[in-house]
């Protein structure tokens, strides 16, 4: 790499590091985290997520049909969740993509939760 590159990277390194801004942001997602898998574990559904501590989660509902019809219904709810489907994954192992932000509320996620613990 061009010695400027290098230079550029560890100065954005070093202001990601430092900064009060990217600290609250990365405080806020750490929160959100907690929350979810606290709250999944209090709703007894935790058994049909990955664990996982990233911002991304993974709620297992099998067959291509069954996971694009829950994704659909939390779309409808104002909630940008994906449907990961075979072939992409093993055929019985489709599951929702949640991914957290720092912005999300405590009343996105918990809203998320609820309709999610209702999908069959």
């Amino acid at each position: 790499m061009a010695p400027i590159t290098i230079a550029s990277i560890i100065e954005s390194y070093n202001w990601l590091q430092n900064s009060d801004e990217y600290t609250q942001a990365r405080e806020r997602l750490n929160r959100n985290i907690s929350l979810v898998r606290l709250s999944i574990k209090n709703k007894g559904i935790d058994n049909a997520f990955i664990e996982s501590n990233s911002p991304i989660q993974s709620y297992f509902i099998t067959g291509n049909s069954h996971v694009k019809a829950a994704a659909i219904k939390l779309q409808d709810a104002r909630m940008d969740v994906r449907p990961i489907m075979a072939p992409t994954v093993a055929k019985g192992e489709e599951r929702l993509r949640i991914c957290l932000h720092s912005f999300n509320t405590e009343q996105q996620i918990l809203k998320l939760l609820d309709i999610v613990s209702q999908l069959e």
